[in-house]
C-alpha cells in the first residue's frame, strides 16, 4: 500500500476542504489502486492513515446502513471508522463493524487479498517500533499546536487535557481556542507524574506498558446451519482475548473460524435449486439506486448462469433486457460454486467438498449420476436415426424414463 503525506489542503469541492484523507474500498491487492491520499494535519495524521487503510481493506464508515447488523447506529459507537471527527468519536480502537467487515475481507481468499500471503522482505521496523519513545515523550504539546495550527500556536489553557487538542491561535489582534477533535498524543505529561493514554491522564508512563503477546479463547459453540438440505455449514468461532494482544504484543496466529458440513440429506427434487431460491428473494421487489449491466462479469448472458466466483451473484431485472446488477456481497454458504460441480461457496471463497455433500470429501459421482457409484446402475441406451424423415414427427429414439446426460449429435449432412 502506498501513502501519500501532503500538506496541501485535500478540496473535496470549492470551499469544501475539510477532507483529511482519500482512499478506494476494498483495493488491497489492486497494484494501480491500493493506495491513499493523506493530509498531514500534524501526529494525528496517524489516525487518518489508520482510517484510510480500513476502507483499503474494504471497511466502510461506522455509519453505513451494512454496519447496522453489527451494532446501533449512533454516534457513540464511531471508532476509527466514523465519517467524521468529532467529540465523541473514539479513535483508538476499531468498532464492531469494522472487526466484522475485516474478518469477512480476509477469510474470504479471494484475489483482493490474495497479496498479503507474500512473506514480508523484513520487519525491523515494525518489531522495534514499540521501543522507541512514545510521540507524546518526543513533541511537547505546545509543539503539537504547531504541527496543526501553526507557528504561533500555543496549548489553550482553559480546556481538560488529553481528551481534544485544543490550540490558542491568534486571529489578526485576537486569539481564540480552536480543535480538530484530535487527542494529545499518548505520552505527553498531563501532571505531575502522569501521562496521556488513549485519551485518559493516567499515573503510568509509556516506559511502564510492557508488551502483552495475545492467546485464543475458547471455541465457541456451532452456530444454525445454513441450509435445510444439500449441504449446508455450520460455523464455530474464537477470539484472541485470552489475553488480548496489547503494547506491541504478538496477535494470535491460526485460524479465528471453522467449520463443518450440515444438513447433508438430498434436497426433493422438485425444490428450486439455491441459487433460485436466492434470486427469488428479490422477485417483485423495486430496485432503486443500483448500477444495471448488459451481462454479468463473467460475460454470462443467461439469467441462471451467475456469476461462477462466487462472492457476489447477480440477477436479470428485465428478461427483454437482460440487466445485472448486484444485489449481496456473497451467496448463502454451501450453496455450489457453479453448475454440475460439488464445491461449495463459504463466505464468498470455493471450497472442496464431495457429492456427499461434505467439506473435503474426493466423493465423485459415476457416469449413473450416483454417488460414490461404481458405474454399473444403469445402462447405455443408443440409436442412430438415418432415413429420410417425412413432413412432421418422427420418431429417432425412444428414451426411456430417468435418462439423464442426453447427447443428441449430427454426424452428417447429405443434401
Amino acid at each position: 500500500v502506498a501513502i501519500l503525506l501532503t500538506r496541501h489542503d485535500i478540496c473535496r469541492a470549492t470551499n469544501k476542504c475539510d477532507t483529511l484523507g482519500l482512499a478506494e474500498l476494498g483495493t488491497l491487492c489492486d497494484s494501480k489502486r491500493s493506495c491513499a491520499i493523506i493530509e498531514d494535519n500534524g501526529l494525528s495524521a496517524a489516525f487518518t492513515i489508520a482510517h484510510e487503510l480500513g476502507h483499503i481493506f474494504n471497511i466502510p464508515h461506522d455509519d453505513e446502513r451494512k454496519c447496522a447488523e453489527f451494532m446501533p447506529l449512533n454516534k457513540a459507537n464511531y471508532h476509527i471508522m466514523a465519517p467524521t471527527l468529532e467529540y465523541n468519536t473514539n479513535p483508538w480502537s476499531w468498532s464492531a463493524c469494522s472487526s466484522a467487515m475485516l474478518a469477512r475481507f480476509l477469510e474470504a481468499r479471494r484475489a483482493q487479498t490474495q497479496c498479503i500471503l507474500d512473506k514480508p522482505v523484513e520487519r525491523r521496523y515494525y518489531e522495534r517500533m514499540f521501543e522507541n519513545p512514545a510521540p507524546g515523550e518526543i513533541y511537547s504539546v505546545s509543539q503539537q499546536c504547531k504541527f496543526v495550527f501553526g507557528a504561533a500556536a500555543e496549548l489553550c489553557p482553559y480546556m481538560p487535557s488529553c481528551r481534544r487538542l485544543w490550540c490558542a491561535v491568534s486571529y489578526g489582534y485576537q486569539m481564540g481556542c480552536r480543535t480538530q477533535h484530535m487527542p494529545w498524543a499518548d505520552g505527553t505529561e498531563c501532571a505531575r507524574q502522569m501521562w496521556c493514554y488513549m485519551g485518559q491522564c493516567v499515573g503510568m508512563s509509556p516506559t511502564q506498558r510492557l508488551p502483552v503477546d495475545g492467546s485464543w479463547g475458547e471455541w465457541r459453540s456451532w452456530g444454525d446451519c445454513s441450509r435445510t438440505c444439500g449441504g449446508g455449514i455450520q460455523k464455530s468461532y474464537r477470539d484472541c482475548d485470552s489475553p488480548r494482544p496489547e503494547h506491541g504484543g504478538k496477535y494470535c496466529t491460526g485460524q479465528r473460524v471453522r467449520y463443518r458440513t450440515c444438513a447433508i440429506h438430498e434436497c426433493p427434487w422438485d425444490m428450486p435449486g439455491i441459487r433460485e431460491q436466492q434470486c427469488a428473494e428479490f422477485d417483485g421487489k423495486i430496485l432503486e439506486f443500483m448500477a444495471f449491466l448488459q451481462s454479468a462479469p463473467d460475460g454470462s448472458q443467461n439469467f441462471l448462469e451467475l456469476l461462477k466466483m462466487n462472492d457476489v451473484y447477480f440477477i436479470v431485472v428485465s428478461l427483454i433486457l437482460r440487466r445485472f446488477t448486484k444485489l449481496r456481497d456473497k451467496v448463502i454458504d454451501g450453496t455450489p460454486c457453479d453448475r454440475n460441480v460439488d464445491d461449495i461457496c463459504i463466505d464468498g471463497g470455493c471450497h472442496k467438498s464431495g457429492c456427499d455433500h461434505r467439506l473435503g470429501s474426493d466423493m465423485r459421482r459415476d457416469v449413473c449420476g450416483i454417488c460414490g457409484g461404481d458405474g454399473r446402475t444403469c445402462r447405455e441406451v443408443k440409436g442412430v436415426f438415418n432415413e429420410r424423415g417425412t413432413f412432421g414427427y418422427n420418431e429417432v429414439l425412444r428414451i426411456p424414463a430417468g435418462a439423464a446426460n442426453i447427447d443428441i449429435t449430427q454426424i452428417l449432412c447429405i443434401n
